[in-house]
């Protein structure tokens, strides 16, 4: 059929429309001047996606076309979409949306871009994990337009945003060489060129690779605050903690696997929260903790069959307790 419809699309796949509690959270841009920057996604160097006709200037080498014609050839792709229950996960492939990039002296290639929503019902929480990869050094950004103008700095380092009627909370996991900007800036508004100050979530980081995590949750005022997450991230899988459980994400073998708390007692060590991927057990009305994590906090090592802190030693045959195993884990009593 024709094509030419394409030029109305905006170009910003695999962005986030949330609404919630009877309002917006994250909203769309409205009938204006289509701009990836305008939306809750990526650009890289500055440009936008191939139907972006105003940050998007260069030649792309798709089809030998540019701008809205070549977006008409691309095709993102929903790789993966399951449910479990109250749990439901998408991968989206949004790698051939982009163009090849002339940044330079370099031609900068996109070789791979998904996303990952992980959207937990009952706790009204969502996580996204986007995995960007280039053939060069690129300086990427991930935008985030919250519908609330309101937003207060956390002492854990989220962001709350108040609307009417709830409130919601955005929380970046920024690793080494991540920069996060919560700031107001000129967005594309109307279709005269025009702009208007939006607040704005900027996440930043320059390189070949990059993995980012972001939590987003919210609640009504009349039930409380949103849920707040922590995220562990060991040998590529992220693990997502919240009021419910712990959240196995693997990004590469898209997999996401849920552990429901069995205790809901917080457990600190030293002073340490502990935290912990493989859960707290009760058994036989007996509180386990898993030896790995206990000794991560205390700063111990496991030799063989002894546990060793400096001089002390302990053998774990003679714990007056035995240890228990489940699942390959080895969980010691409290």
């Amino acid at each position: 059929g024709n094509t030419l419809g394409i030029g109305h699309a905006h170009p910003d796949m695999g962005g986030l429309l949330l609404f919630a509690e009877g309002e917006w959270q994250f909203n769309d841009d409205g009938y204006t001047t289509p701009a990836t920057s305008n939306h809750n996604t990526l650009t890289i160097n500055g440009e936008g996606q191939l139907n972006d006709p105003v940050y998007n200037k260069v030649q792309t080498s798709l089809y030998g076309f540019t701008g809205w014609q070549a977006g008409t050839f691309a095709k993102p792709f929903i790789e993966k979409q399951e449910i479990f229950g109250d749990m439901t996960y998408v991968a989206c492939n949004l790698t051939n949306i982009y163009p090849d990039y002339h940044y330079g002296a370099k031609d900068v290639k996109l070789e791979k871009y998904v996303r990952h929503y992980v959207y937990l019902k009952p706790e009204k929480t969502l996580f996204v994990v986007d995995e960007i990869k280039t053939t060069f050094e690129s300086d990427f950004e991930i935008r985030w337009f919250p519908y609330s103008q309101s937003a207060v700095l956390q002492p854990d380092g989220s962001y709350l945003y108040s609307g009417k009627n709830s409130s919601m909370r955005l929380e970046t996991f920024a690793q080494d060489g991540v920069t996060v900007e919560n700031s107001v800036i000129n967005k594309l508004y109307g279709k005269a060129g025009a702009f208007v100050d939006a607040l704005t979530m900027q996440i930043r980081k320059t390189g070949k690779e990059w993995t980012q995590a972001t939590a987003i949750s919210w609640e009504n005022y009349q039930k409380g605050e949103p849920v707040n997450t922590s995220l562990k991230e060991e040998n590529g899988i992220y693990y997502f903690s919240t009021n419910d459980g712990i959240i196995m994400l693997d990004p590469k073998n898209q997999t996401v696997e849920k552990k429901k708390s069995e205790s809901e007692i917080n457990i600190k060590v030293d002073d340490v929260l502990l935290f912990s991927k493989d859960g707290i057990l009760s058994v036989n009305d007996r509180t386990y903790l898993p030896l790995k994590d206990c000794m991560e906090v205390l700063n111990l090592s496991l030799e063989g069959n002894v546990i060793k802190k400096g001089d002390i030693q302990l053998e774990l045959s003679k714990l007056e307790n035995p240890l228990y195993e489940n699942n390959g884990v080895s969980y010691v009593p409290l």
